[in-house]
């Protein structure tokens, strides 16, 4: 699979993919996005309205992280990957950063204390990253927890 690095990164700049050079904390996070459409395709398995929530199945979604790694190693290997230098604390910058803290917090379990101190860490950087955006995180989460109250159950986990 490893041999289709410079096809797919080539066809990745074709359509327009790499026009300048990109934040690597941009290219991780964009993996990260992948990984979780592969979940949210993978829970909707079996459900009468996966079209609905996401445009593929799980091996598509595999196939699509992988395709974004092997694009990510040809941008490398053209020297098209830089270090996030349009500002420090850019947002594609700050996402890359909190996925990571994400998948390090993972780690912390089973201690709850350590889980939570990881956790509580993350949604303080969230409310940070809102705020630099120009969003009162807390409202934005009343207001989308006051729509998840009238949504259906999925079906599948009983989450919404």
């Amino acid at each position: 699979m490893m041999d289709n690095e410079r096809e797919i990164h080539h066809n990745a700049v074709k359509h327009g993919w790499w026009n300048e050079q990109q934040p690597v904390q941009e290219r991780f996070a964009l993996i990260h996005s992948e990984l979780s459409e592969a979940l949210e395709a993978w829970r909707n398995q079996g459900t009468k309205n996966v079209e609905e929530h996401y445009k593929g199945d799980v091996g598509e979604e595999l196939a699509d992280t992988a395709i974004r790694i092997l694009d990510f190693l040809g941008g490398l290997d053209a020297g098209l990957v830089s270090e996030d230098r349009r500002s420090s604390g850019s947002f594609p910058s700050e996402i890359g950063r909190i996925h990571s803290m994400v998948s390090k917090a993972m780690f912390a379990f089973p201690s709850k204390q350590g889980l939570r101190f990881a956790l509580t860490k993350i949604v303080a950087e969230l409310v940070g990253l809102a705020e630099s955006e120009g969003f009162n995180l807390e409202k934005e989460v009343q207001r989308k927890h006051e729509t998840n109250k009238t949504k259906r159950l999925s079906g599948n986990t009983g989450s919404v």
